[in-house]
């Protein structure tokens, strides 16, 4: 953290170079824990999975500091994304095994999914 403050430079080119994924997400998680503010740990997330796209951990922070700013259909395109991503080289599962918050979030996406498909019968009885 005394490393990051002292460089202070949040240019993501600049993060990208100087930065491992493994403190990017430390930092992340740092900022978004105890400086209650989401715009410097969603810089260090971005970062972070531009370096290493396949960081679910990066793409579950980005999708709850969305949902953190009540933008929840934004955090529901980013859980997707991941969706999309993982499933493009499926392993059987288990990465999503692995990461127990972002399966929940595409649990839920497949349930909104299904619930759009129902159609309200308005003046039913049934």
């Amino acid at each position: 953290r005394c490393r990051f403050e002292v460089d202070d430079n949040l240019d993501p080119k600049h993060l990208q170079q100087q930065w491992s994924v493994e403190d990017l997400m430390t930092l992340g998680r740092f900022y978004l824990g105890s400086q209650n503010q989401l715009d410097t740990p969603e810089k260090l997330f971005q970062v972070a999975r531009a370096k290493e796209e396949r960081n679910w951990d990066a793409w579950h922070a980005l999708g709850a500091i969305a949902l953190s700013r009540n933008h929840f259909l934004a955090a529901q395109r980013i859980w997707n994304e991941a969706q999309v991503l993982f499933h493009k080289n499926d392993n059987n599962g288990a990465q999503e095994r692995q990461h127990e918050a972002l399966a929940l979030q595409w649990t839920k996406l497949r349930a909104y999914d299904y619930l759009a498909t129902l159609q309200p019968k308005c003046g039913s009885n049934e």
